[in-house]
């Protein structure tokens, strides 16, 4: 009996326990800073929201913060912030780490950076952000890495930048920039997938580059759809950016940077150059404000590859960020993916070396194999093709056709990516 009684204790408590961290199936809406502020005494242990959170304060324009709601690491639903006039950003959502369905932030005049979605990292929906007068910078979206819906970015008019999307590698539907009266370039997006259904650009009467890899590729299908009109000259209409496409100024075939003691080595290679006047290496802390820290001449217009070296002296322990910004000799330029190296840690796979480099089909890589290490190897589209547990130095690519891959290697403490040519001749 007393092991009968025991065991219902134990039921009960579990169940307890699920219910006290999933709640609201049907949802919440928040119209006043009150509401915020007694989230947590009135929802004790809720850090899953089942159903939708709107946050609007058209009524009070009275919501000016969302610290009551550091206790939420997920929403089951939607999320949907509009109409704040008083909420300068969203911090307070720093515990917020996925969203079933959509999140829209829209028409809040006093919302000025996206500062407290940090650890956002998918949304299973659609992301529209609409109509932020004064919204500057979309810092706060640094780690989303997928969205299942669309991607909207309309109507933002102080709006400057997308770079804050480097992470961003999957976006299900379609992608929307329309009407952001100072974005200059889609630089941001580089990484993004091509399996998007539909492209809109327009009115972005500043927008000049729109020529990144993903976009090329998109529009490289003539049946694919897109609609593309009044933004600068090189992105006026569709026949200007696939005009600019076939122009892209290098084919960059590898990016590495490596700890040397005290000191970075940054390593890049270029299958072909056009008009290349120069590479301007830039460093960063913290991956999102970069500086330049050197400048190396490129080789004008050359079909030959090239391998370049810059070495970073003393930038101090810690994890370091690299990029190249790549300038062509009429001023346009383009930016690489972002490397990053950790100085106080040489070991392990921040390190690891592979060669050669192209390779026929063998790889050789220069690692310790009692690291308990995986690995996979993607194509151009992020399709993993071979993966594994390394149980010898190489991994042999014979199988795949000649062309750029990169190779995921993980263990227990690092994760890294290395480019790999593959070339039979």
């Amino acid at each position: 009996m007393k092991v009968f009684i025991y065991l219902t204790i134990l039921i009960f408590a579990g169940i307890q326990s699920v219910i006290s961290q999933s709640c609201l199936p049907s949802g919440i809406t928040f119209t006043t800073q009150a509401q915020i502020d007694a989230f947590s005494t009135n929802y004790p242990g809720c850090t899953i929201i089942i159903g939708n959170v709107t946050i609007d304060g058209l009524t009070n324009n009275a919501i000016t913060n969302l610290s009551g709601l550091s206790q939420l690491s997920s929403v089951g639903g939607g999320l949907y912030v509009t109409t704040n006039t008083a909420l300068t950003d969203l911090t307070g959502l720093n515990n917020l780490n996925s969203i079933g369905g959509y999140l829209s932030i829209a028409t809040n005049s006093g919302l000025t950076s996206l500062t407290g979605l940090n650890n956002l990292s998918s949304i299973g929906g659609f992301l529209r952000i609409y109509n932020n007068s004064n919204l500057t910078s979309l810092t706060g979206l640094n780690n989303l890495n997928s969205i299942g819906g669309y991607l909207e970015i309309s109507w933002n008019s102080a709006l400057t930048s997308l770079t804050v999307f480097n992470n961003l590698t999957s976006i299900g539907t379609y992608l929307t920039i329309h009407q952001n009266n100072h974005i200059t370039s889609l630089i941001g997006l580089n990484n993004i997938n091509v399996t998007i259904s539909n492209l809109t650009l327009t009115n972005n009467v500043m927008l000049n580059l729109c020529e990144i890899p993903p976009i090329c590729e998109y529009l490289s299908i003539p049946s694919n759809p897109a609609t593309i009109f009044s933004n600068s000259p090189n992105c006026v209409i569709r026949a200007n950016v696939e005009a600019a496409c076939l122009a892209l100024p290098i084919t960059l075939l590898s990016f590495q940077a490596q700890p040397q003691k005290t000191n970075t080595h940054l390593t890049w290679r270029t299958a072909s150059e056009t008009n290349n006047d120069r590479f301007e290496v830039e460093h960063s802390r913290n991956g999102v404000s970069f500086e330049a820290i050197g400048t190396l001449a490129g080789q004008g217009t050359t079909t030959e590859p090239h391998d370049y070296a810059f070495t970073h002296e003393r930038p101090g322990h810690g994890t370091h960020y690299y990029r190249l910004r790549q300038v062509d000799f009429d001023g346009r330029f383009s930016y690489s993916d972002i490397v990053s190296v950790d100085i106080d840690n040489h070991e392990g796979l921040k390190n690891v070396i592979l060669w050669p480099n192209p390779t026929t089909g063998i790889v050789q890589l220069d690692i310790k194999l009692d690291e308990g290490v995986s690995y996979a190897v993607s194509d151009a589209l992020g399709r993993m093709l071979i993966q594994g547990q390394l149980v010898t130095p190489y991994i042999d690519l014979s199988a795949l056709p000649d062309g750029t891959y990169t190779m995921h290697l993980t263990n227990a403490i690092h994760v890294t990516a290395r480019r790999i040519l593959k070339a039979s001749n």
